[in-house]
């Protein structure tokens, strides 16, 4: 019973994290093999990085910010697929 409280108290904490990391692609990875999906991915890490209401993250948006713009992240996703679009 203890397992499943403390599942449920950080279960939202997991799944922000773990948007985070497949957003900025932190672990590295492609942005998808198609067009579609390199476009999914960019409209899904514009989101991240500039919520709307609905979606916003539980993380301080000046950490979201820094991590952004304060590192290779943003510099890496602008070359790779920002600028063909």
């Amino acid at each position: 019973m203890q397992v499943l409280k403390a599942y449920t108290a950080l279960d939202k904490y997991q799944k922000s994290l773990g948007k985070l990391v497949q957003y900025t692609k932190i672990d590295t990875k492609n942005y998808g093999k198609s067009l579609i999906q390199t476009r999914r991915y960019l409209k899904i890490y514009k989101n991240l990085v500039h919520p709307d209401e609905r979606d916003k993250s539980i993380f301080d948006m000046d950490s979201i910010d820094r991590l952004v713009n304060n590192t290779w992240i943003e510099y890496k996703t602008e070359n790779a697929i920002m600028l063909p679009f």
